[in-house]
C-alpha cells in the first residue's frame, strides 16, 4: 500500500505546482483555482496520515480526495472537450490531458476503495 500513498502525495504536490504555473500572470476567478488546492489538500492530508500510520481517518480523507479529484477532472475534461468541439471540431491536447486526469483519478479512487477497506487497516 505504500506506493499508493506515495502516488497520492506526489499527485497532490504536482497538482499544486501545476495550478500555480498555469495561473502565473493571470489568476482566474477564485472558485476555479481553489478547487484544485482543495483536492491537493485532501490527497496530501490523507496520504500523509497513511504514511505515518495506517488509520481509518487517513483512508477516508484520501478516498475523499480521489473522489473530489475525479469529479474535478471530469468537469475540466467535459468543458475542454465541449469548447474544442464547438469551436472547430478538433480536440486540443489539453482535452486529452484532462481525459487522462479523469482516467487516472478514477483508477486511484477505485484502488483507494479496494486497498483501504477497514479490515486492512490497523
Amino acid at each position: 500500500m505504500k506506493p499508493f500513498v506515495w502516488i497520492s502525495l506526489l499527485h497532490a504536490v504536482v497538482v499544486s505546482i501545476a495550478e500555480i504555473a498555469r495561473n502565473q500572470g493571470g489568476w482566474q476567478w477564485w472558485p476555479f483555482w481553489t478547487i484544485d488546492f482543495v483536492a491537493a489538500a485532501l490527497l496530501f492530508a490523507g496520504g500523509l496520515a497513511l504514511a505515518r500510520r495506517r488509520t481509518l481517518p487517513g483512508a477516508l480523507v484520501l478516498t475523499a480526495g480521489w473522489g473530489f479529484s475525479t469529479a474535478m477532472n471530469w468537469m475540466s475534461f467535459a468543458s475542454q472537450l465541449e469548447a474544442n468541439l464547438r469551436d472547430d471540431a478538433s480536440v486540443e491536447p489539453i482535452a486529452y490531458a484532462a481525459g487522462y486526469g479523469v482516467f487516472r483519478s478514477a483508477i486511484c479512487l477505485v484502488l483507494s476503495v479496494i486497498l483501504l477497506r477497514p479490515p486492512q487497516l490497523d
